[in-house]
């Protein structure tokens, strides 16, 4: 499982909002070296900065954002309700990477299952939701594909529900900024999931993997994190700033030198233990 500590990049991506809110003339002038980034102003529609928008890239985790919006679209037609209780498949128990520890017949709730696909960035949750809503995991990835293409997403491809690595499922920032903008517009009643911090299941706590949520304060929503050996490390999240609200997806964030001892968000995110927000943003012109 990866755990990622939320401070640093907490800090970094309020760097980014800092940028985007008090100056958003900087954004061209603005290095990144996270190689794929977004930041969108959804209150506007406006675009404030872009790095590599559309260049195809391993989605890892930051695809759930697809899953729980097709699941969101399900429960509002009438199709599944959150009370619902789905069983959990052996296929959804061998499910690798991020799990919230479902065992094979367990029964839960739709609603606990989402909040394990957001808060935990389970996989196993992500099947089990996937064949509730469409029968198979198979159908409701066609779903998804069908969905991506109708909200304008036209650089991607799906193949599981969770985001597994394979080499027909990959998206872009600007899809994924696309699938985090529909979500949040289109289901603004279920934006709590996103705002959760910590969730339990079968007595195991896992706190939720996006730094955005570490301030209460600045109205977040941890959309989604991701990870892929390929890919690297990205985060999907928004705030409030200013009364607009800002959303920031960025992806294959860089990995310090020689520091295997701090955890792999850390790692990505510093120096020798010391916060390095050039890694995220190296200069400005």
């Amino acid at each position: 499982m990866i755990t990622m500590p939320r401070g640093r990049l907490l800090r970094v991506a309020f760097l980014l909002i800092l940028i985007a809110t008090t100056a958003p003339r900087l954004a061209a002038a603005v290095e990144s070296s996270a190689r794929q980034a977004v930041i969108f102003d959804l209150t506007t529609e406006t675009l404030l900065f872009e790095k590599a928008a559309d260049e195809r890239m391993p989605t890892g985790s930051l695809s759930k954002m697809m899953t729980a919006y097709l699941v969101f679209e399900a429960i509002k037609d009438g199709r599944i309700s959150r009370d619902k209780k789905l069983e959990a498949s052996v296929r959804a128990w061998k499910t690798g990477g991020s799990r919230m520890f479902l065992e094979p017949g367990d029964r839960v709730t739709v609603d606990d299952l989402l909040r394990g696909l957001v808060v935990q960035a389970a996989n196993d949750a992500a099947v089990v939701l996937a064949e509730g809503v469409s029968g198979s995991e198979r159908d409701f990835v066609a779903e998804m594909n069908r969905t991506a293409a109708g909200l304008g997403m036209r650089n991607s491809r799906f193949a599981n529900a969770s985001g597994m690595p394979d080499p027909e499922h990959f998206s872009t920032v600007r899809d994924l900024t696309i699938a985090a903008s529909a979500l949040m517009r289109r289901h603004p009643e279920f934006l709590a999931y996103f705002e959760e911090r910590s969730f339990t299941y079968a007595g195991i706590r896992q706190a939720s993997r996006n730094p955005l949520l570490s301030r209460a304060e600045a109205n977040a929503h941890g959309l989604s994190t991701g990870y892929t050996e390929a890919g690297g490390y990205g985060i999907a999240g928004s705030l409030l700033r200013d009364g607009r609200r800002l959303l920031v997806v960025a992806n294959s964030l860089k990995v310090g030198k020689d520091v295997a001892e701090l955890e792999p968000f850390e790692r990505a995110l510093t120096v020798g233990g010391t916060l390095a927000a050039d890694l995220l943003f190296g200069s400005f012109e």
